[in-house]
């Protein structure tokens, strides 16, 4: 009885030890899939507190993972909390995601930015909620260059524009003879 117990034993453990060393590897594989998104990616629990927080979230927030994991959100970026909970609290009550919303919240090391988010709930194994995954998009610079570039609009003439190729544009110019006729 105790060679079948030792037995038996041995493979429980030898099992256990498959199950974790798979466990091991798929974390490492999660870990690096939510590293190189591009796109912030912040989980928060039913209490509010960051559970996870994606290099891509920490450029865009200004705050490193350790200022955030295990942190409440109203305390840790209050500027954004603010502007999201009425729509956080949507989620979690409809079960529905809220997707594309624009917000231009003033995040200290940054100053302004212009955000897009989508939030949508984190659902456990038996579809009870657990909490919110907001997946963050820096829109920032890209309003930047579309204000330049209307500005650049009301400045030159729209043939201009159209003749314009951006592949082509090379700093420097070119040199040319031009001839001009003044008139008085």
């Amino acid at each position: 009885n105790q060679a079948a117990f030792a037995i038996e034993n041995a493979r429980l453990f030898e099992s256990v030890r498959n199950t974790l060393s798979e466990v091991i590897e798929l974390k490492s594989l999660m870990d690096n899939v939510f590293a190189s998104i591009a796109s912030g990616v912040i989980t928060i629990d039913t209490e509010e507190n960051v559970l996870i927080c994606n290099k891509s979230a920490e450029a865009i927030l200004g705050k490193s993972s350790e200022e955030l994991i295990g942190k409440n959100l109203t305390k840790s970026i209050p500027s954004l909390f603010s502007m999201i909970k009425p729509q956080m609290e949507e989620v979690s009550k409809s079960n529905n995601p809220v997707l594309g919303l624009e917000i231009s919240p003033r995040l200290p090391p940054r100053g302004q930015v212009d955000l897009r988010l989508s939030l949508t709930p984190l659902k456990d194994g038996d579809q009870n909620i657990q909490g919110t995954a907001i997946v963050i998009d820096d829109l920032t610079e890209r309003k930047w260059l579309e204000a330049k570039r209307r500005l650049f609009e009301r400045m030159v003439s729209p043939a201009v524009i159209d003749q314009i190729d951006p592949n082509g544009l090379q700093l420097g110019g070119k040199q040319s003879e031009i001839s001009v006729l003044f008139a008085d």
